[in-house]
């Protein structure tokens, strides 16, 4: 027997209320009183029964994301102006920075607009023309490729099946990044300063730092993120792991922005 105390019951069926709403901290918390044993699976069933159980439970999730105020971070469509099933993103935060990631899920390709199951007319899907609006205009980079778009509220883009877009979407541009040091190596340290350029203010960064050879081969034995608070980094590199002596180049990129710069330096 289920007794409700607090919770606001909505729905009603032999075995009590469908629905549980109830208040936690500043949100709110749903209670589905079903089973919901796998719900992707009973969207494909043959059974009249099963999909017919599959519909009224599309409606209360449905119904659950409206009364929540879920809605998209962005509007994405395809070059017939639809949102394109199957096409999932996730947004990523970090203080004022936003991160978007847009994939195709091939496993089970769905509607996100209507919710509806599309798995079999979409299973041919390669690649999608698609058209990203975000809330604001912004500077977008996509950090896979490295490629700087500018500033944009509009980002047209060609989706692969198997190769997910990530974005960072940053209010400000980051314009270059400024290394100060004695370039030098010695007794396996070499003092360093960074700073991400931008005539506004800069959040939370991480720079890429990797050596080269003089073949300009990458050493594995060095290879270091640096985090960037506002912008800022000041300390010592350790290079007791890298046996060669002489000269190497340095490059300091920003993952956010891909903005990056060469030093030469010699360890001693």
């Amino acid at each position: 027997n289920l007794t409700l105390n607090k919770a606001k019951a909505f729905g009603k069926t032999s075995n009590g209320p469908v629905l549980l709403q109830n208040s936690f901290g500043n949100g709110t918390v749903y209670t589905l009183n079903f089973d919901l044993p796998n719900y992707l699976q009973e969207r494909n069933s043959n059974d009249a029964n099963t999909l017919k159980n599959s519909e009224l439970q599309r409606v209360i999730l449905k119904t659950i994301l409206e009364k929540s105020k879920i809605t998209p971070f962005c509007k994405i469509t395809n070059a017939k102006g639809d949102y394109p099933s199957g096409v999932e993103t996730l947004l990523y935060t970090q203080g004022e920075t936003k991160y978007l990631a847009v994939q195709v899920n091939q496993s089970n390709l769905i509607d996100w607009v209507t919710l509806n199951d599309v798995a079999e007319k979409n299973k041919s899907i390669t690649e999608l023309k698609l058209k990203i609006e975000l809330p604001e205009a912004v500077y977008v980079t996509e950090m896979m490729s490295e490629k700087s778009l500018g500033k944009q509220n509009i980002v047209e883009v060609t989706l692969s099946k198997d190769t997910p877009l990530i974005f960072s979407l940053l209010k400000y541009s980051v314009t270059g990044v400024s290394v100060k040091s004695t370039l030098v190596v010695e007794n396996n340290l070499m003092p360093v300063e960074i700073a991400l350029e931008s005539k506004d203010n800069i959040g939370d960064h991480v720079v890429n730092v990797e050596l080269f050879d003089k073949e300009n081969k990458p050493v594995p034995q060095f290879l270091v993120n640096v985090p960037m608070i506002k912008g800022k980094y000041a300390g010592s590199f350790d290079f007791s792991h890298v046996k060669d002596k002489g000269d190497f180049e340095l490059v300091f990129k920003d993952v956010m922005s891909g903005v990056s710069v060469k030093k030469k330096i010699m360890i001693k």
